[in-house]
């Protein structure tokens, strides 16, 4: 019984820390490329969409043209993948040891044209979230071809993706990355919603302005969820 307090108050404070407490449950995953398949332009409305995505994480509209933009924020907080690592480590340092979560998050947009998907945009990122008397991000990376796919990476991958990206840049070999460049902390980034609104005007190329920031739940969320999401392992 106390082991699952201690768990439970675990993770109800990471997931206020991060602002993760309103994204699709973290237990489960999408996988975006049965997306089109589900989700017919010129036919599909939002209540198609919110009926396998739920609630969006905010409610937008593209500057230049004003059509309407559901965005979605899905973070693969594999929690407890970490959990035992960071708990150990945390009574071996006496809580000075930074704990380290790895983090996927990708993101599908949908824009309206008179009450009808319009268009459909998507894109991800992966990085490193650690905690020592703060919150900070390493290895903060934009995914190419991979953000569609149900792939959660592991804290390894995310570096291992980190020094190849690095390595390209630099038209080095990928060992020549000191361990170091790997760990710097990357500023300027947001919260989960700032990175998804980020998002939306990068795909879209477009400034957008604020409509709803937490829109309300509807009867019809998530009932059929099924088609799109799966348990994590």
């Amino acid at each position: 019984m106390f082991k699952k307090i201690i768990v439970g108050c675990f993770i109800l404070a990471f997931l206020g820390l991060t602002g993760c407490a309103n994204l699709n449950n973290v237990d489960i995953y999408p996988d975006l490329t049965k997306t089109d398949n589900l989700i017919t332009k010129g036919e599909s409305t939002a209540q198609d969409v919110r009926e396998i995505f739920g609630a969006p994480t905010f409610i937008r509209t593209t500057k230049t043209d004003g059509k309407t933009v559901y965005g979605y924020s899905i973070d693969a907080n594999r929690l407890f993948t970490n959990f035992g690592a960071n708990l150990g480590k945390s009574f071996a340092t006496f809580g000075f040891g930074a704990q380290k979560y790895p983090r996927t998050v990708k993101e599908v947009y949908f824009k309206f044209n008179e009450g009808k998907v319009e268009d459909i945009k998507y894109i991800g990122y992966a990085y490193v979230q650690l905690k020592r008397f703060k919150w900070w991000r390493e290895a903060f990376q934009i995914l190419t071809e991979e953000y569609k796919s149900s792939k959660i990476y592991s804290i390894k991958e995310i570096y291992q993706m980190y020094a190849q990206k690095l390595a390209k840049q630099r038209g080095v070999d990928v060992n020549q990355i000191p361990e170091d460049d790997l760990h710097e902390e990357i500023a300027g980034i947001g919260n989960y919603q700032n990175i998804c609104i980020d998002g939306c005007v990068k795909v879209f190329n477009d400034l957008v302005d604020i409509v709803d920031e937490k829109p309300e739940p509807q009867s019809y969320d998530s009932t059929k969820a099924s088609l799109i999401f799966k348990q994590s392992k």
